[in-house]
């Protein structure tokens, strides 16, 4: 699956995903984007979370948590494209929805 998301390890060993929209000398501008999480389940199979970066920043009128900013260069160990399952998982996260056409309950 060819596609902007985009996976970044970090300097912190935390994960970050986002859309890159533009990669710059001195970082990567990322949108929608958000920290990974691994939980393992009693199953022992792994769940996959997608943690705000901060809650403490405004609103930004999105149905999610996700934030638009550039991720320094110097943070990240090294960049990959997630797994197919991982990169659908965050478009259906993100992406808007329209219930405009769903069937009132009453």
């Amino acid at each position: 699956m060819t596609t902007n998301v985009r996976g970044f390890k970090l300097t912190s060993g935390s994960e970050v995903i986002g859309k890159l929209i533009e990669e710059k000398e001195t970082g990567y501008v990322l949108e929608d984007a958000f920290f990974l999480q691994t939980v393992p389940k009693q199953d022992g199979t792994i769940d996959v979370q997608y943690v705000p970066l901060t809650i403490l920043a405004k609103p930004t009128g999105k149905n999610h948590m996700g934030f638009d900013f550039e991720l320094p260069r110097s943070l990240v160990v090294w960049n990959y494209e997630p797994v197919d399952g991982i990169v659908a998982q965050y478009s259906n996260y993100t992406s808007v929805l329209d219930l405009s056409a769903a069937p009132s309950v009453r």
